[in-house]
C-alpha cells in the first residue's frame, strides 16, 4: 500500500526510491464494492512500511467491514512503536501484525541499517499485548544471521509468540546485491538449526513443507510446478497495478 519506508535494510533498496503513495481511501472503497472481493480469505498489506500511511487503520476497516471473515496480516518494521499502537488499537484485534526480526539486538540494527530498531521492536511487542493484539515475528535468514536461528526460536518462546523463518529471496523488483547468497556451509547449519526448531514445534505437515522450501531455494530447484498467481491468489502494488 506504499513504497515509503522508514528502514535502511541490507536485503531490500525499496527504500531508495521514495515513491508518493497512489492509492487513496476511495480507491480501497472502489476494490471492496468489486463481486470478487466477497470471496477474498486472505490479505496481507505490505509496503515499504504500511504505519507511515496515516490512514492504514482507515484501509484496515474498510476492508473488514465488508468481509468480517477476511484474515488481515500487516507486515511492519516496528519502528514506530507508538503509531503503531495507536492505529492498531483502532482496529479489529483478529488483524494479525507481523514483526519483521532479524536476530539478536545488534545484528538486527545492522542488518535493517538503523539504530535502536531492535530496542523499538521490544517496545511494540509490549504495546501490542497490552492490546492483546494478534502478531507473530517473521525472520528472513540472512548471511548476517544465518546462525540465529536457534537464538531467535528462543527468543519468540520468551514472548510467547509465533515465528516464521524464510530464506532471502531476490524478488527483481528489490534491486539487492547479486553477492548476498550463503555458502554450502552456512546453508547446512540453517538446515540443522530449522530440524531441531520444527521439532520442537511439532507442526509436523506445515513445518515439513518450509523445510522443503528452503532446501529447493538453496539448490536453486523450482519449489512447484504450479504458479497460483490469478487464480488463488494476486499482488496488487502500490500503485494499483495488478
Amino acid at each position: 500500500i506504499t513504497y515509503r519506508c522508514n528502514s535502511r535494510c541490507k536485503t531490500c533498496s525499496i527504500w531508495k526510491k521514495n515513491y508518493p503513495d497512489k492509492l487513496n481511501l476511495d480507491d480501497f472503497k472502489k476494490l471492496v464494492d468489486e463481486p470478487a472481493f466477497k470471496s477474498v480469505r486472505f490479505l496481507v498489506l505490505t509496503g515499504g512500511e504500511p504505519f507511515l500511511r496515516k490512514d492504514i487503520d482507515e484501509i484496515v476497516n474498510i476492508f473488514k467491514e465488508k468481509n468480517p471473515k477476511l484474515h488481515i496480516t500487516i507486515l511492519t518494521n516496528a519502528l514506530l512503536p507508538e503509531i503503531i499502537y495507536k492505529k492498531v488499537k483502532n482496529m479489529p484485534r483478529d488483524v494479525l501484525i507481523t514483526l519483521s526480526f532479524n536476530g539478536k539486538p545488534e545484528t538486527h540494527d545492522e542488518t535493517r541499517g538503523i539504530k535502536g530498531n531492535f530496542k523499538k521492536l521490544l517496545k511494540t511487542i509490549e504495546n501490542l499485548k497490552k492490546l492483546k493484539q494478534n502478531m507473530n515475528l517473521i525472520f528472513t535468514t540472512t548471511k548476517e544471521n544465518y546462525d540465529q536461528l536457534l537464538w531467535s526460536w528462543d527468543f519468540a518462546q520468551k514472548h510467547n509468540l509465533n515465528i516464521l523463518f524464510n530464506p532471502e529471496m531476490n524478488y527483481g523488483r528489490l534491486e539487492t546485491d547479486k553477492n548476498r547468497g550463503l555458502t554450502k556451509v552456512q546453508q547446512k547449519q540453517v538446515l540443522e538449526q530449522l530440524k531441531k526448531i520444527y521439532s520442537e514445534r511439532h507442526r509436523p505437515f506445515f513445518d515439513y513443507t518450509y523445510l522443503l522450501f528452503f532446501k529447493k531455494n538453496y539448490n536453486k530447484e523450482i519449489v512447484t510446478d504450479i504458479c497460483y498467481a490469478g487464480t488463488n491468489s494476486i499482488y496488487i502494488d502500490y500503485d494499483g497495478n495488478i
